[in-house]
């Protein structure tokens, strides 16, 4: 582990991201971005976005 001034602190370095877009449809009109991300040490985790239909319009 890594120190600095508050003492240990775990280290991840980041070995991969990748993003899936998802296109909207009638039912649900807004676009979602998918984002996974995956470290060195095997740890994934995901995040979400979405934007409403009309921010286009903007």
């Amino acid at each position: 582990m890594k120190q600095n001034q508050y003492g240990s602190v775990p280290y991840m370095a980041i070995r991969d991201v990748s993003t899936y877009l998802v296109d909207a449809t009638e039912e649900l009109p807004k676009k979602f971005i998918f984002c996974r991300v995956e470290t060195d040490d095997g740890t994934v985790g995901w995040g979400e976005a979405y934007a409403f239909p009309c921010r286009e319009w903007g």
